[in-house]
């Protein structure tokens, strides 16, 4: 891999792996303190690499916490439920809730029946309503 302009190097801290970013690329590599690849990943195809649509100035790799000021996307749709976690990096899982009324909710004979499903933070397309 070469690199027309840009690019950087940052050697990782308690590996003493090296991690580039081929700058006009769009490339990024980690390797092993034995010159093996451990990472490696491209923000296009590579017969566009001379062209520099998209490049990194500058890359990093460190540990990052993702803390979202807005609370998780729902859609219902089609009887089933479809959810964005929304980057919380911390939230080892989510508890959705259903409830189904049998009446007005004015009085315990009318208390709405509720259904929990704890779902860990995983990528799935849809949670089914009963």
């Amino acid at each position: 891999m070469r690199s027309l302009s840009q690019g950087d190097v940052q050697i990782l801290d308690g590996t003493g792996n090296v991690f580039i970013g081929w700058g006009r690329s769009a490339v990024m590599t980690e390797f092993s303190i034995d010159g093996e690849v451990e990472y490696d990943a491209r923000f296009r195809a590579a017969v566009f690499f001379a062209f520099g649509p998209v490049t990194f100035y500058r890359i990093s790799r460190h540990s990052w916490v993702g803390k979202p000021t807005t609370r998780p996307d729902f859609v219902v749709e089609d009887g089933g439920i479809y959810v964005s976690w929304n980057g919380a990096t911390e939230v080892v899982a989510w508890q959705l809730e259903a409830a189904y009324e049998n009446g007005g909710g004015e009085d315990e004979e009318d208390e709405a029946d509720v259904e929990f499903d704890r779902v860990s933070q995983t990528f799935r397309d849809r949670f089914g309503l009963k």
